[in-house]
């Protein structure tokens, strides 16, 4: 989801418990929390590690205009740097064009990176989130207009977690439904699959994996993964009796825990999500 600069600077005041730095370089905009202690380290490697990976992106990306262009999947090849395969895949999974899984695809790598020097992270982008925590953690679920904006919120236990959100009626990413929200969670699997052992922020190669079995290893990022899914979501609401089915498709999608649909003053939740009312004793 791409937000205006009120929207942005209104959810982000919201932001609280651990230590928060924007860094902004071309359309990524992200807004990093790290611990106290881990703050300055991670800081300071936060703002040239965006950069080494937006690199291969921009330059891929200016070669084919295609991939940019696309709205439904394209197959990924070993000639893709790893951040355009892990976009390439995630939106496979979803059935939409891989831009829809780009601000997930940023966080995924960049967690990779920053969590070399810390054990709890949360990277917010456009609304789209990776998040490594050691606490309980709360989540405001904005969705413009709705009298549910601002009073709906989920809870997240300590773990791993990919939160992204989409939507028709904020901000200027395309969605063709009418949702005002629709929100993906995404966790790493149990077993072989935990996309940070195996994500390299570097442009082709991953250290010790060989070009052949690199993609066998690699899935997709969790929240590259929730980004693509909370488009298709979203993509599939057109009026109220979409709500129900859409949520049970999005489910039925390996990778997906939980899913969570807005529309007016209409709401629906399925799988691994707790709902909270939320209120200023919740921040």
């Amino acid at each position: 989801m791409y937000f205006n600069d009120n929207d942005r600077t209104l959810y982000r005041s919201l932001h609280s418990g651990l230590i928060y730095r924007t860094v902004k370089i071309g359309e990524s905009d992200l807004h990093l929390g790290v611990p106290k202690k881990a703050s300055a380290a991670v800081f300071a490697r936060a703002e040239s590690a965006l950069r080494e990976l937006r690199g291969p992106l921009e330059a891929y990306a200016g070669g084919h205009p295609e991939f940019v262009k696309a709205l439904s999947p394209i197959p990924e090849n070993d000639a893709m740097p790893y951040i355009v395969i892990t976009m390439c895949k995630s939106a496979q999974k979803a059935g939409v064009g891989p831009m829809a899984a780009v601000a997930g695809a940023v966080n995924d790598i960049l967690a990779k990176e920053l969590l070399k020097l810390t054990d709890e992270l949360i990277l917010e982008n456009g609304g789209d989130i990776f998040i490594k925590t050691r606490v309980e953690r709360n989540i405001l679920v904005y969705a413009g207009k709705s009298p549910l904006s601002g009073k709906l919120g989920i809870r997240l236990p300590p773990g791993t977690w990919g939160v992204c959100t989409s939507s028709g009626t904020v901000g200027h990413a395309l969605s063709f439904g009418k949702a005002d929200a629709a929100l993906i969670i995404t966790k790493p699997a149990d077993v072989g699959d935990d996309v940070l052992d195996v994500l390299s922020i570097t442009a082709n190669a991953v250290p010790s994996v060989s070009p052949n079995t690199r993609t066998g290893l690699h899935s997709c990022g969790i929240t590259a993964q929730s980004d693509a899914m909370a488009t298709a979501l979203g993509n599939r609401i057109k009026a109220y009796e979409d709500i129900e089915p859409a949520l049970k498709w999005a489910l039925s999608v390996d990778g997906v825990c939980g899913a969570l649909a807005v529309m007016g003053g209409a709401f629906g939740a399925i799988g691994e999500i707790e709902l909270i009312n939320y209120n200023s004793q919740n921040l």
